[in-house]
């Protein structure tokens, strides 16, 4: 099982999964699946990573809040770095 953050937009935004499920600072769960801006990407594993989840409702409806800060390499081997804050709503 796996948390999912998703941003409002499909063509413009940022969605990526990660095997952290409850709340507490994350740095070795990974991110699992990274989309940008409608482009599958890899996270970079050999760089730092954290996610936040300070709150993490178990029940639909209720909210999953927190942030990210990961890096990511493009098909050019160009590094990203994401730095982001999130709050949505568990379906």
């Amino acid at each position: 099982m796996q948390t999912l953050v998703v941003s409002s937009s499909s063509v413009k935004g940022l969605q990526f999964g990660t095997y952290a499920l409850s709340p507490g600072v994350y740095t070795g769960s990974g991110i699992s699946s990274l989309e940008v801006d409608g482009k599958w990407y890899y996270y970079n594993p050999v760089k730092p990573m954290r996610v936040t989840f300070d709150r993490y409702d178990l029940l639909p409806g209720g909210l999953i809040s927190g942030s990210a800060d990961f890096y990511y390499d493009d098909s050019s081997g160009a590094t990203h770095h994401v730095q982001c804050s999130f709050q949505v709503v568990r379906s």
